[in-house]
């Protein structure tokens, strides 16, 4: 094979991934929007299950943690979102799980939902 052929075999394979990669991402984007979806739906049962129910919001807890046993809210948000977590949340369009070392790492619209650690 001659190197101009060469040059156009590279060119059109680069093509094929650039349009492979886009179809990932669409078909993560589709999965996450259905992911969404569903978890609406089932916090709309579980609403409608326990109307009337007093619970405690995690935001509550949060905040217990936060003024009474000193809780550096801040740096726990700068521990989970790392420079290599917003490259990733940009790469994702926003939502999607991946994993980070030795946590995985999920996300909704830009917002981390969970932060689940492998304690080894």
């Amino acid at each position: 094979m001659t190197v101009q052929e060469i040059a156009k075999n590279l060119k059109t394979e680069r093509i094929r991934l650039r349009s492979a990669k886009e179809l990932v991402v669409a078909a993560q984007q589709a999965q996450n929007s259905k992911e969404r979806q569903v978890r609406k739906l089932e916090q709309e049962l579980e609403a409608a299950k326990n109307k009337g129910t007093v619970f405690v919001s995690d935001h509550a807890i949060v905040r217990l943690w936060e003024r009474k046993y000193k809780l550096d809210i801040n740096q726990t948000k700068s521990e989970i979102l790392t420079p290599k977590i917003a490259k990733q949340a940009e790469i994702l369009g926003g939502t999607g799980a991946f994993i980070d070392g030795d946590c995985e790492v999920r996300m909704e619209d830009y917002v981390i939902t969970t932060v689940i650690w492998n304690n080894k």
